[in-house]
């Protein structure tokens, strides 16, 4: 839902993964080599292909403090072939898990754009063989549902689905008496209705 903390959510908890591992030795042998654990990116505003892969080369090389990804990414001549890129660096870099924001942001999409990007996302997993975390509000049924093997791909690890609690039959009220006692303010007061 939005406003419920879902990106400041997947932020704490990306925190040790979010980061660049310089590999330097492997079995007593020199061995250099970069590792990112976690890629985050969000589905952009025009919601295409080619906006979300250059996201991807500009938060990689932004992390490795180099420019080398984005400028191979710009000489594919086509989103097919930045797609390919995408998967290579995937490999060279050990990417673990990208995190994907604004999933919703799809629906936006035309001409049947957004089973494109769910196929290609589902690509990417298989080929490159990383983990892919997506969240979004829940408009992002709409663009998941459009394909059942999106559906397959995208919950293929699990995935949670956080509803509205139900204030008739009480779920409100013994949420709130339960995060009562965790507010972090210096004066407390009692929970009123």
């Amino acid at each position: 839902y939005s406003g419920c903390s879902k990106t400041t959510f997947a932020n704490a908890f990306s925190l040790p993964y979010d980061v660049v591992i310089h590999h330097t030795r492997f079995n007593d042998l020199p061995f250099e080599h970069r590792q990112l654990p976690w890629v985050k990116l969000r589905v952009p505003h025009d919601a295409t292909l080619k906006s979300l892969c250059l996201q991807f080369f500009t938060t990689v090389d932004r992390m490795l403090g180099d420019t080398q990804f984005l400028k191979e990414a710009q000489r594919a001549d086509s989103v097919a072939a930045m797609a390919l890129v995408m998967s290579s660096v995937c490999d060279r870099v050990a990417v673990g898990t990208i995190f994907i924001d604004e999933v919703q942001n799809l629906r936006s999409a035309k001409n049947g754009h957004a089973e494109i990007v769910l196929n290609f996302l589902s690509e990417i997993i298989e080929s490159a063989g990383i983990s892919l975390l997506i969240a979004g509000t829940p408009a992002v049924q709409e663009v998941i549902a459009r394909s059942v093997r999106n559906i397959r791909k995208a919950t293929s690890g699990g995935d949670n689905w956080f509803g509205l609690l139900n204030v008739a039959d009480g779920e409100w009220e013994a949420f709130a008496e339960c995060y009562w006692g965790y507010q972090l303010v210096q004066k407390k007061l009692t929970l009123t209705k």
